[in-house]
């Protein structure tokens, strides 16, 4: 059955039949960030952009996959966001047309699943989002979900993993993902944030600047070594790299909380940034040229298919055909006594439309 020229497929599908025996790396980009802003705007040559990081993993070998907040993407403008500006549609189709790359969700507007109440609310902020990915050529979206900012509550999981094959959660560099950790009950697939911070020079005054995490501990850059160890998995690990904006030579002093960065040392341990989020250009560039390069490169829905983690996404030719002609009925689509019934009028009405009219003139 098909809409368009676009294939509906009852059980969804990744874009290589198998995957080359040994480790599998995800290079992951959160939220899609497009380039670092400072007060709103970009510097030219310092801000890296998405193409930048494009354009040193495709002479690798390499290709991203991008994290979308819905509603944070327009169509052909990038959102400024004060701090950073979001890449847009036309962007993402781009990247995937000419660099390989693969988008998957992360939430429809961005808010936290520990304040969601609903069922249908957790499902908006999910499962509805591949309807949108989709109608846009993203159609591995299914992949992984990122739950927006990390936390999560019991009643997420059980919803969002209807409709995609795990969800992300941040680990440590001594976590991986496995087959067996990808089929468990709570289908987790985890993902090293990787961070930058506080130099590690501790002789240097960039050792101290005030930059922290989310719980209030010192933030240190990530070391460009471990980064690459930790892209050289061995045959049957899975590890998921993900990183936000990239800086690259020297913006303001050394204080806190602000988009300041010195990243022009040569030793990596001697260069900072303000800011978790910003990560050094030149770690970045060290990290993927340091790693074996044994493992390959995959999007999500390719490991999923290939360790047998395939989503039931219920009545997903429903769900798309009910999200392109009316999205205000996936309320109604929602309801347990309804689902069949709509799912079987809204199927029924496209065989109909396609009889020709002097066979239906005939049968009255």
């Amino acid at each position: 059955m098909s809409l368009g020229s676009r294939r509906l497929q009852r059980v969804p599908r990744s874009s290589r039949a198998s995957l080359p025996a040994g480790g599998f790396i995800t290079i992951m980009f959160g939220r899609t960030n497009y380039q670092a802003l400072v007060k709103g705007s970009p510097i030219v040559g310092k801000t890296k952009t998405l193409f930048d990081a494009a354009n040193e993993l495709q002479t690798r070998g390499l290709f991203g996959v991008g994290g979308v907040v819905m509603d944070r993407t327009s169509q052909s403008t990038r959102k400024n966001l004060g701090y950073y500006s979001s890449a847009s549609w036309d962007d993402m189709a781009n990247l995937r047309d000419n660099y390989g790359w693969h988008f998957i969700s992360q939430s429809k507007s961005y808010e936290k699943f520990i304040n969601l109440t609903t069922n249908h609310e957790r499902y908006v902020e999910s499962g509805q989002t591949l309807i949108t990915l989709e109608s846009k050529g993203h159609m591995n979206g299914w992949g992984c979900f990122n739950y927006p900012g990390g936390p999560q509550t019991a009643a997420g999981p059980p919803i969002v993993n209807q409709y995609f094959a795990g969800g992300r959660q941040y680990c440590t560099l001594r976590q991986q993902n496995t087959s067996a950790s990808l089929n468990a009950s709570g289908h987790d697939i985890y993902a090293y944030s990787t961070k930058g911070g506080r130099c590690n020079d501790t002789t240097a005054a960039c050792y101290s600047v005030n930059v922290n995490n989310g719980f209030g501990d010192p933030e240190y850059h990530d070391s460009p070594d471990e980064l690459a160890d930790y892209l050289s998995p061995p045959p049957g690990i899975w590890r998921i790299v993900q990183f936000y904006r990239f800086v690259d030579g020297v913006n303001g002093s050394l204080a806190p909380g602000t988009a300041n960065w010195d990243c022009t040392s040569s030793n990596w341990r001697n260069r900072w940034t303000g800011q978790p989020e910003l990560f050094p250009w030149k770690t970045f560039i060290e990290a993927l040229d340091r790693r074996t390069r044994a493992a390959t490169c995959v999007h999500p829905a390719e490991v999923a298919t290939t360790w047998g983690r395939i989503p039931p996404r219920p009545h997903a030719w429903c769900t798309r055909l009910l999200g392109i002609f009316n999205a205000s009925l996936q309320k109604i689509y929602l309801d347990t006594a309804l689902r069949k019934i709509v799912c079987q009028h809204v199927i029924l009405f496209f065989i109909i439309s396609t009889l020709d009219m002097r066979v239906l003139i005939h049968l009255q």
